[in-house]
């Protein structure tokens, strides 16, 4: 009997399941095992100061460790001194601290010292901005610029820069920032939409970029949601054989916040036969232009609408630099 090549992979894959239980039944240890030896490392070294949660397996490839385990460790008395590690479940109990994760990397204690002072930091930062009426939030990817009173568009901008001189004056690397941060303003008031002023770090130093809607926020896909509709109304009354991209971006007059800039790209209608060729993967309808809409957020006027024809290689940040000074001359 000629065995085939399906055969053989058969009996490949069944030869590496009988494998793969017999080691689990002789070197993995289970997760009540890994949670038991991981508090007794806590216990002995740090006694009930440190919590966890979110324990699970860690095995793949790149460790070939069944096991490796991560974890979410927390200071019980602030939460914000949080890690996310690795540890070896058969080893743990008996360490006095955790093995860098690579090379030259940190340990668990010098991980963890370097996070109380880093929420120290957060906390003298915060403490600063909060006789201003400002409360903020660190999150991982952006801090939250929350007003605590109504203020004019001229004293949020004064209170933003303040937060730049004294984010400035620290290492933002160990801050955990590295060159761009997203400060997103948010009100007091209901129904107002965030906004983001965005940081960038340029040649070693952080400068605020364009001010921005911040398209996180919960109802921000209402609102656009109803420039789409507008805009997609326009074109199909004055350009019909053009629709919307679906790639946008938007700018606030930062002397009127109720003032906004919006900028959709647009693509050429596609035929029947268009259309199956890109579901195929088939590129078929580049960028033909853009259109534009001068909005004002508080009244829900629209002062102006336009399509620009373009070539399909521009860019949204050439876009941008030509639209803005437009906008403004005309706000």
């Amino acid at each position: 009997m000629e065995i085939g090549f399906k055969e053989v992979l058969v009996g490949i894959v069944i030869l590496l399941v009988v494998v793969f239980y017999s080691l689990k039944a002789k070197y993995m240890l289970t997760e009540k095992v890994a949670a038991k030896n991981f508090e007794s490392f806590l216990a002995a070294n740090y006694g009930d100061l440190l919590g966890y949660t979110d324990l699970r397996r860690f095995f793949n490839t790149s460790n070939m460790n069944p096991n490796c385990f991560r974890v979410s460790v927390y200071q019980k008395k602030e939460p914000r001194v949080e890690l996310f590690i690795k540890f070896d479940a058969k080893t743990v109990a008996t360490q006095t601290d955790l093995p860098p994760d690579y090379p030259d990397g940190f340990t668990f204690q010098e991980r963890y010292v370097a996070r109380i002072k880093l929420v120290e930091i957060y906390d003298v930062i915060s403490a600063k901005m909060k006789p201003l009426g400002v409360a903020l939030l660190w999150d991982y990817n952006e801090v939250f610029f929350t007003l605590e009173a109504p203020f004019t568009e001229a004293e949020v901008l004064e209170k933003s820069d303040y937060f730049l001189s004294l984010f400035q004056a620290e290492d933002s690397e160990f801050l955990g920032y590295y060159h761009e941060l997203p400060l997103v303003i948010r009100y007091p008031h209901k129904n107002a939409i965030p906004l983001v002023r965005e940081l960038a770090q340029e040649d070693g130093n952080w400068r605020f970029r364009t001010l921005k809607l911040y398209t996180g926020a919960t109802d921000f896909e209402t609102v656009r949601e109803t420039l789409t509709k507008e805009l997609q109304t326009y074109l199909e009354k004055s350009y019909p054989t053009q629709q919307l991209y679906d790639h946008f971006d938007t700018y606030v007059n930062p002397q009127d916040f109720s003032k906004v800039l919006y900028i959709e790209f647009t693509e050429a209608k596609k035929t029947k036969k268009e259309a199956a060729q890109q579901q195929l993967g088939v590129w078929v309808s580049p960028i033909t232009g853009y259109t534009l809409m001068y909005r004002n957020l508080h009244q829900g006027s629209v002062k102006q609408v336009s399509f620009v024809a373009t070539a399909n290689s521009i860019l949204m940040e050439d876009i941008l630099a030509k639209e803005i000074p437009r906008f403004l001359a005309l706000a």
